[in-house]
C-alpha cells in the first residue's frame, strides 16, 4: 500500500533547475519590449503564448480550438485559456513525488501526472458525461471514482462543479463552431419541439435539427433546451423560438417543424411564420410547414376510441383487479400453510 508524501521534490539535485522550470509559463509584456522611441510601431510580443494564437481580422484566434478573442484580451486571458482548455503553460514535468510503502517501509520517486494530462482526462470525462447526458453528481460516486483511479492512479476526478464549469467553457468554445457549421449548409433544416416540466413543475422546451448531409444520412442536432415559464400561451411559443431562431440565424432555413397537436403550439407556430416572413420578405417559411406528430395522432386516436368502450373497460379493469387481489391472497395462505 502507498501513500503519497504532499510535498514534491525536483529529480534532479541541482537547484538551479529551478529557475529553467519557470521559463515554462506564460508571462505578461514586459515593458522592455515596447519601442524605444514613440513612433507608433507595433510592440515586439515575446510571451510564449504568441506560438499559439494567430491574429485573425480584430480578434486572435486560438491554433488548437479556433476560439476567438478579442484583441484588447490580455496575456493573462490567453494563458488562462491555454492552460484549462489545453493544458499548456504547466510547471515543469521534472518534480517528482514521494511515496512510501507501508509494508516494506521503502520510498520511491515517481512523476505526477502533468498539467496537460489532467486536462486531457478531464475534458475526456466532460465529453462522457455530455454525449451520455448523465446527471453531473455521479462524479462523487464511490464506484465511479474508483473505476476512474482503476483507470488512472493519479487522477483526482473533479466535482460536479467543476465538469458544470467545463461543460459551459466547452459550449462557449463549439457554439460558434456549430453556427458556422449550421449557416453554411446548403439545404434547409426541418425541426421538431416539444414542451416539458420538470418535478418540481419547471417548465422547458426543446428544439432539435434534422438534416440529411452529402452522404444521405439522417443528422440530428439539439439546438436548445430553454426555461419556457408559464404562462405556455401561444404568443409565448412564438416569442420563444423566434429569438432562438433569429440568434442562432436560422430564420430563413427553416422547411418544417414537427410538433405535438397541442393547440397552444399549433397557434404559436402559425404566429411565428407570419412573424418570420413579415421581418425577412414572404416566402421564407411555406404556408404549411406545420406537420403534426404521426405517432401522438394515433394515440389521440386509440385514446378516443377506448371513450367509447369505456363502459366494458370498467368491467375488465374491476374483473383484473380481482384476480390480482386473489392471486395475492392464495400466495399468502400458500406462505402460512
Amino acid at each position: 500500500m502507498d501513500v503519497l508524501l504532499a510535498t514534491a521534490t525536483p529529480s534532479s539535485s541541482s537547484s538551479d533547475d529551478d529557475n529553467e522550470n519557470v521559463s515554462n509559463v506564460p508571462t505578461t509584456q514586459s515593458s522592455s519590449s515596447f519601442s524605444a522611441s514613440n513612433t507608433g510601431r507595433r510592440r515586439i510580443k515575446t510571451s510564449e503564448i504568441w506560438k499559439h494564437f494567430t491574429e485573425y481580422d480584430t480578434k486572435w484566434k486560438c491554433n488548437k480550438c479556433n476560439a476567438n478573442y478579442s484583441k484588447k484580451s490580455g496575456n493573462s486571458t490567453l494563458a488562462k485559456h491555454l492552460k484549462s482548455m489545453h493544458g499548456i503553460g504547466e510547471l515543469s514535468s521534472n518534480m517528482m513525488q514521494t511515496t512510501i510503502d507501508l509494508t516494506t517501509g521503502k520510498t520511491s520517486a515517481s512523476k505526477p501526472l502533468t498539467d496537460g494530462r489532467k486536462i486531457e482526462l478531464t475534458n475526456s470525462l466532460v465529453s462522457w458525461f455530455v454525449n451520455s447526458m448523465t446527471s453531473f453528481s455521479s462524479v462523487e460516486n464511490e464506484r465511479f471514482i474508483k473505476m476512474l483511479k482503476t483507470f488512472e492512479p493519479k487522477y483526482d476526478p473533479p466535482s460536479r462543479v467543476t465538469i458544470s464549469s467545463r461543460v459551459q467553457e466547452q459550449l462557449e468554445v463549439l457554439q460558434p463552431q456549430v453556427k458556422e457549421f449550421i449557416n453554411n449548409m446548403p439545404s434547409k433544416i426541418s425541426m421538431t419541439t416539444d414542451a416539458w416540466s420538470s418535478c418540481i413543475l419547471k417548465g422547458y422546451m426543446g428544439i432539435t435539427l434534422h438534416w440529411i448531409d452529402d452522404y444521405w444520412e439522417l443528422k440530428s442536432l439539439l439546438l436548445c433546451f430553454k426555461f419556457f415559464p408559464a404562462p405556455h400561451t401561444g404568443d409565448a411559443v412564438c416569442d420563444l423560438m423566434y429569438d432562438v431562431f433569429e440568434d442562432w440565424n436560422i430564420s430563413k432555413k427553416i422547411l418544417a417543424i414537427t410538433l405535438d397537436n397541442g393547440s397552444n403550439v399549433i397557434k404559436g407556430l402559425k404566429a411565428l411564420g407570419h412573424k418570420i416572413n413579415t421581418e425577412h420578405g414572404y416566402g421564407n417559411v411555406r404556408t404549411d410547414f406545420i406537420i403534426r406528430c404521426l405517432a401522438h395522432t394515433i394515440q389521440l386516436g386509440v385514446k378516443k376510441s377506448l371513450n367509447i368502450l369505456d363502459s366494458e373497460l370498467k368491467i375488465v379493469r374491476a374483473l383484473v383487479i380481482r384476480c390480482k387481489k386473489e392471486s395475492t391472497g392464495n400466495c399468502l395462505i400458500k406462505k402460512l400453510n
